[in-house]
């Protein structure tokens, strides 16, 4: 090959020059890369032409890919007050409670009855006419009847506790202490009782006073009051037997018995 032949398919020639072959074909490859390059530069310009016109940005995720997060909405310039209820008085029900009922009065007093207050006790009571007041202070008050077997009585304390049960266990409690009760003999029989509308106990003691042969009956309530202490009726028969009107007398006064007066 002589310096005038050309070269085929790339060939060198001596001194470094390549054939017309060669160059042809470098720069048709030389133009396909450049064509192959705009056509990913067009595809990725297109590719953010997309997301802009989309409206939202995407951020990448914890998993190394993107999530999209809508624009912050911006806070109105007016807040609204959820209006607070009123407070329910003190003393009334609230919405749904049952109001305590108020207690109903005593029946009508019977024939040869008088009604009593004892207004130191904040009490009022009936006794038969004729009655005498015995003893009276600031605890308690007690009648006696003209033939001086039975006796009628009304007590207000908080010695013991503030509730009928509790007032009853420590009154007869103290009841079999003889050396301070003065009452012996002591045999006692106890029951819940409903008095117009609030909790009652009622204790019925067989005993003998001391000093004395002869027995003696009690019949006693206990009923608590609005202000923390304790209501006692007390009716004595000093001669029980078996025509003892006791009873009778006992169911009488506390039919028309009334606690926490003005």
């Amino acid at each position: 090959m002589t310096d005038h032949q050309s070269a085929e398919d790339g060939d060198t020639l001596p001194g470094g020059r390549t054939g017309r072959t060669g160059r042809t074909r470098r720069m048709a490859e030389l133009a396909a890369v450049v064509s192959a390059a705009t056509a990913v530069a067009a595809l990725v310009l297109g590719l953010f032409g997309l997301i802009g016109a989309g409206g939202s940005t995407r951020t990448p995720d914890a998993s190394g890919g993107s999530s999209s997060m809508p624009p912050a909405e911006t806070p109105s310039a007016t807040a609204t007050e959820t209006p607070t209820p009123a407070p329910t008085p003190t003393g009334s029900a609230g919405p749904g409670a049952t109001p305590t009922p108020a207690p109903s009065p005593p029946p009508p007093l019977p024939p040869g009855w008088r009604r009593t207050d004892a207004a130191a006790l904040t009490t009022s009571l009936a006794l038969p006419d004729g009655w005498k007041l015995k003893e009276d202070d600031a605890q308690r008050a007690n009648w006696i009847s003209p033939d001086g077997r039975y006796v009628l009585g009304v007590k207000r304390d908080s010695t013991h506790g503030s509730t009928a049960q509790a007032a009853s266990i420590g009154q007869l409690a103290w009841y079999r202490q003889s050396a301070q009760s003065k009452m012996y003999d002591l045999t006692a029989e106890s029951r819940a009782l409903d008095q117009r509308g609030r909790d009652a106990v009622r204790l019925d003691l067989d005993f003998r006073w001391e000093g004395e042969r002869t027995p003696s009956r009690r019949i006693e309530l206990f009923v608590a009051g609005e202000r923390g202490q304790v209501y006692q009726l007390l009716a004595d028969d000093l001669r029980p037997d078996q025509a003892s009107a006791l009873p009778e007398l006992f169911e009488t006064a506390r039919a028309q018995l009334v606690v926490d007066t003005p």
